[in-house]
């Protein structure tokens, strides 16, 4: 077909073009795995989570969520309890709900920031 060009109404962008992915996604640039972020973002819309509710809402497996979870949990991120609906349940991971720690979020973008642009972390 040829170089056929388009008119140039076409050729108009809205937006400035920076060959950038849209939307761009800053979980995918810092290197965070999608499914520990789904989790982040599981806990933090819905105050706390269970593992099935996380194994359904993000089609993952148990040891999946496991393997995401402990890193949370290590980092003061996700914050497990004990979930009162399930006391008498045989498996330990299935008595747990995790929510998010609010103020340790925070102060892990705060260093992150930090860490990225060189200025001195504030506390």
């Amino acid at each position: 077909m040829g170089n056929a060009s388009l008119p140039a109404e076409s050729h108009r962008p809205d937006r400035i073009d920076l060959m950038l992915p849209e939307p761009l996604d800053a979980i995918d640039t810092f290197g965070m795995p999608a499914v520990r972020a789904g989790i982040v973002r599981a806990a933090a819309a819905n105050g706390s989570v269970t593992a099935e509710q996380l194994m359904s809402d993000l089609s993952v497996s148990r040891s999946t969520i496991t393997y995401h979870i402990k890193p949370l949990v290590a980092a003061g991120l996700l914050v497990p309890n004990a979930d009162p609906t399930r006391a008498g349940a045989r498996s330990g991971f299935n008595r747990l709900i995790w929510s998010i720690d609010r103020a340790a979020l925070d102060a892990h973008l705060k260093a992150l920031e930090a860490e990225l642009t060189g200025s001195p972390r504030s506390e």
